[in-house]
């Protein structure tokens, strides 16, 4: 099988990005992340920063863990 490249997931707290893994983002977290390659994950809006609407969930048939953003 071969290995599936992750993410890079930073959330901001008390003023400061933090590394962390993407279960533990909890609503409200304000969060960037990284394409394997480094690049920024923009989403569908042309936001590279995220806004957490609820809290992290692993969608069993596509295998990954997923998140709902304001």
């Amino acid at each position: 099988m071969e290995e599936m490249e992750l993410h890079k997931i930073e959330v901001h707290k008390d003023g400061i990005w933090e590394e962390t893994e993407y279960h533990t983002i909890q609503i409200d977290d304000r969060f960037r992340m990284f394409h394997p390659d480094g690049t920024p994950f923009i989403d569908s809006d042309n936001q590279h920063v995220l806004h957490a609407a609820s809290e992290p969930f692993f969608d069993e048939e596509l295998g990954v863990w997923l998140v709902y953003i304001k």
